[in-house]
């Protein structure tokens, strides 16, 4: 199972390469970025450096797709159902319903280890009136980034509900097979890396909103480092995956 969706990973970025532009990938990433149907045993033609990318990002970025389609399909929920998912996603650190006016509803758990203001959130969506799609939010917090994912709950075209869904990304991305290897990020606000302090600066300093307006994956060199990146929808937000290629690329296990 492992190698089949590392392959549709591979045969995926191998169909974005080249200069596509971003709004023409918006409507490939927002739901999924899987295939369907992929033949696993056609040549993908992609090089060893894109299949290291898909080896490290594919564990972590199915359980991120598996947390935004739970997201997405949640109506009104009640105080179980989001227990539910919280005990389905063990790196979260808590779910919240809240009404319109920003009044909580439910919250599991009853203490979060990191308290997220709603209000804060809330208010920085680009519209409090639209019904449709979901939102990525970076919220700083003293014990580090919170990432947070809102989903307005429509009722007779109006919004009348909120499900706020947050975890610290270092949770998620840790759990890379090489995470030491790995940088996420987006907009400006690193979520993870493995790498050293200057080496993170350094790809922090490209500029990267011109590179997204160009292409969705690509790759570059910083001091004789190799890189390769990909970035990818979430919600309404492009995410950035930096991996390092130059080092010796572990060989994955079978299941």
């Amino acid at each position: 199972m492992h190698n089949r969706i590392l392959f549709i990973f591979c045969v995926l970025i191998f169909s974005l390469t080249g200069c596509q532009a971003w709004e023409k990938t918006k409507s490939m990433y927002r739901g999924t970025i899987f295939p369907a149907q992929v033949d696993v045993e056609a040549k993908a033609g992609v090089s060893e450096e894109i299949r290291y990318l898909a080896r490290l990002v594919t564990p972590v970025d199915t359980q991120l797709e598996e947390l935004v389609r739970s997201t997405q399909g949640i109506g009104n929920p009640s105080e179980r159902e989001l227990q539910a998912m919280f005990s389905q996603f063990p790196w979260l650190n808590g779910l919240a319903a809240y009404r319109a006016s920003g009044q909580r509803v439910h919250q599991v758990p009853a203490q979060p280890v990191k308290k997220i203001s709603p209000q804060a959130v809330l208010d920085n969506l680009p519209s409090r009136e639209e019904v449709d799609g979901l939102y990525l939010q970076v919220v700083e917090h003293d014990l580090g980034p919170e990432l947070c994912l809102v989903k307005p709950i429509d009722n007779a075209g109006q919004v009348a509900a909120y499900v706020l869904v947050h975890f610290d990304p270092r949770s998620l991305f840790s759990r890379s097979p090489v995470p030491e290897d790995l940088l996420v990020l987006r907009n400006e606000t690193v979520l993870w890396s493995g790498m050293q302090q200057d080496t993170t600066q350094r790809l922090m300093d490209k500029d990267w909103p011109s590179m997204l307006q160009a292409k969705v994956q690509g790759d570059f060199e910083v001091q004789t480092k190799s890189f390769v990146w990909l970035a990818r929808y979430v919600g309404q937000a492009p995410l950035v995956y930096v991996v390092r290629t130059d080092k010796s690329d572990p060989q994955p296990t079978e299941d």
